[in-house]
Parts: structure tokens; sequence; C-alpha cells
């Protein structure tokens, strides 16, 4: 899987630009804020179908226009896939290969990004954490976007109950249970689900982690879910009369606070090299190398799970890693067969070999060139 083909119209701050990319390797090259990550959310868009920049999709759209559109060409074992996202200000549709679709990783694109917002991801909120392990998981396992959206659903809808001060809590104690049978039928659900797939995420981390820095003990995600049970099994309903317990003595506090407290909008996913958090205790240096080893650990995660290899996505992450990481890397995907999009301001920060297989696109303004230029593997303006 690769994509041959791309187009983005009115895309941010790129209002015209084609693509045709290198299926092995494709440099975007320019100074900051000419749209080279405009090109790189693009393709993650058909991978998530969100932006990793924003969550909202108007976002995307250029100033003063109403607007937008993402065309894609994939190339499949199948055949080609022709994929579009066209957007205006009250509405985002998704087509494939001219019909409207309902958009899931298996009609998209399987992708991993590594971009700087993603070295802060140790570093900052819970919700940042349970949002990437929803987004991986739902690439392999595309009914799980349904389930994340069924829970936020109930969640709302039980805090906008617990807010009514048009209703006294005897009141609302009559409608409530209804709420709680829903939280705790789809929070154990979800609960479980990131639980088994954080596991087999974390039987990669360290492999990848200790070929670039042994030493430092066990590298791995530890979750921490809002029910208390570290060792989930395979029964489900072990965990939803923890959670309908927790209801039960919290009840107090969150009539105190008008939120709802119980439940799995309120885990947390921890960095871990042996038994201390990275966030506490790991430098600089290793909170790059932990989040390296988790891109890493991605590609192969989602090719053990769906067969297939993804688009590996960076956003001048040459300018974020030291030399040797560098250099790791860039080794690393010498010798992986998967396509590649890499921003930076400079051709020298990354390094690649010219080759056949390396495309260079000099991007200015939201353009680069249509790919006819002397050197067939470098395109300018």
């Amino acid at each position: 899987m690769f994509v041959k083909y791309l187009k983005l119209c009115r895309f941010r701050n790129t209002f015209d630009l084609e693509l045709h990319p290198n299926p092995r390797f494709n440099l975007l090259v320019g100074k900051n804020a000419q749209g080279k990550t405009n090109i790189i959310e693009s393709i993650y868009l058909f991978s998530s179908g969100t932006s990793f920049r924003s969550s909202e999709f108007r976002d995307m759209i250029g100033i003063d226009c109403e607007t937008a559109s993402a065309d894609m060409v994939i190339a499949r074992s199948s055949g080609d896939d022709k994929l579009k996202f066209s957007m205006t200000r009250t509405k985002k549709e998704f087509i494939r290969n001219s019909k409207n679709s309902r958009f899931s990783s298996k009609t998209g694109l399987y992708a991993v990004i590594f971009a700087p917002e993603e070295i802060l991801l140790l570093r900052g909120s819970p919700a940042g954490r349970r949002k990437y392990i929803d987004t991986l998981i739902n690439q392999v396992s595309p009914a799980h976007s349904s389930l994340v959206k069924k829970y936020t659903k109930v969640i709302a809808q039980r805090n906008k109950l617990l807010q009514m001060a048009s209703l006294s809590r005897c009141e609302i104690k009559k409608i409530i249970p209804s709420w709680n049978g829903q939280l705790i039928q789809l929070g154990a659900r979800l609960t479980f689900e990131r639980s088994k797939w954080i596991a087999r995420l974390n039987k990669l981390i360290p492999v990848k982690y200790s070929a670039m820095a042994s030493g430092d003990g066990e590298a791995r995600f530890h979750y921490q879910p809002n029910c208390g049970i570290e060792n989930i099994g395979q029964d489900i309903s072990i965990i939803e009369g923890r959670m309908e317990e927790m209801l039960s003595q919290r009840e107090d506090d969150e009539f105190a606070r008008c939120l709802t407290l119980v439940g799995p909008h309120r885990d947390d996913l921890v960095a871990m090299m042996g038994d201390r958090p990275v966030r506490e205790y790991g430098s600089q240096g290793q909170h790059r190398t932990f989040m390296l080893a988790v891109k890493m650990s991605e590609v192969e995660f989602i090719k053990n799970e769906t067969g297939e290899l993804p688009v590996l996505l960076l956003d001048d992450v040459a300018s974020e890693l030291d030399e040797s990481r560098n250099a790791f890397l860039f080794n690393y995907l010498r010798h992986l067969d998967v396509q590649v999009f890499i921003t930076s301001t400079s051709r020298k920060d990354i390094r690649l070999p010219d080759a056949e297989d390396v495309n260079v696109f000099y991007v200015k303004s939201g353009r680069v060139s249509d790919g006819k230029c002397s050197n067939s593997n470098v395109c300018a303006v």
C-alpha cells in the first residue's frame, strides 16, 4: 500500500497542489510556514479521518474559503483506490471511487505519524494519551471508533443531567440509573479493548527501545484504567462490577462536582522504563528515544494486525532528534519497505542518499513543481 497521487485544493494555505510521490522516500523541503506540514496532515487525514493538528476539521479549510478538498489515489495489491475528502464549513464528506462512503481505516490508508507534538505526548495531559491509543486502535479495529463515540455521548448526556439546576438530587437519582447502565456496559468494553491492544503494542516497544539504548530498563506503556483493575482478564463482567461499585462510592463527589468521575474517560497511559515513569525520571533524550521506539513499534503493530505496512509520516523529526538517534532512524528506514514522507527545512538534515527511490520536493507558498525537472528524482519550484 502506498500513496500514488495527492491533490490539495484550498487546504489551509495550500490552494492548488498536485504530487506524484515515490513509493519509497519523499522529502518535502522548504522554509517554515510554506505548507510542508499541510501535505503530511492531508495524508494523515486519509488514515484517521481527522487532523493530528486540530480536532476541528474546519481548520483545514483555507482562510476566507468556504470549501476545501483532498484527493488521493492509493495503490493496493487489489488495485488502485480513488479517495476524496470534501469539506465545507458545515460538513465533511468522504468519497471512495466516486461514491459517498463511510470512512474507516479499511477504506482509507494505514499511517504512522511522528511529529514534534508526539514528543510532548509523554509530558502532556492524560486526554492526549487516551486520544493517541484510541486513534491507533482504530487503525487496526475500525469498530473502536464507534465504541468511543457512543461512550463519549453517554458521558456528555450524564454530565448534562448532573448539571441540571432545575432538578433536585432526588429527581436526578431517579433518572440517572439508565445512563449508569450504558456507562458501565460501554465503559467496560472500552477498558477491555484498550488493555488488549496496549498489551500487544507492549510486546514490541522494549525490543525497539533496547536496540537504541540498552540498560535503561524495559520500556513499555503502563495502562492505568480508572476502574483500578490493572491485570484485566477476559471477563468483562468483572470490570462492569467494579465500575458499578465505584459509581456508588463516588455518588456524593459526582453530585458535588456535577461531573462523571467514573469510567475510562479518566484512564491514563504512563510511559515506563523499568519501574520508573519516563515523565518524572527520564531525560530529554530518553523521552525522544521512547517515542521513536513507539513509532517504530506502531509500524510493526499495524503490519501484524492488518497485513499491510503503513505509510510513515515524519514531520520535522530531524530537528527533534540528536545525531545518534537521527542516524539510527534513517538506517532503520533504509531497511524498511514502507513509503515515507519527511518534512525538513534543509535537505542536508535528511540522511538518505540521492537515489532512484528518493524524491525531493521543494515546497514554497503551498506549491511544489509538477515533477518535470532535469533530475527525475529531484523536483524544485
